[in-house]
């Protein structure tokens, strides 16, 4: 239960940072948001405080859900504009 508060933050940020058009805007900002994601995920589920090494395996889920966020959004924009 614990792993969809990363997950969720993944979806938020993958939406947001595929915003950005420059390509290395987007991974800076993709691998800055996914460890503050993943830190304030085990901050907010309590695991920081027994473990660091939550943040990372965190870090990994929300990088995971915004990759997958992205992958489906670029399919979608390709998919609509060869369909017009």
């Amino acid at each position: 239960m614990h792993e969809l508060l990363p997950v969720a933050i993944g979806v938020i940020i993958g939406l947001v940072v595929q915003q950005i058009h420059s390509t290395a805007r987007r991974t800076i900002a993709l691998v800055v948001l996914c460890l503050l994601g993943g830190a304030l995920a085990s901050y907010i589920n309590g695991e920081i405080g027994i473990s660091l090494a939550f943040v990372s395996f965190d870090a990994l889920l929300v990088w995971g859900g915004a990759l997958v966020v992205m992958l489906i959004s670029t399919l979608w924009q390709r998919r609509r504009s060869t369909v017009r």
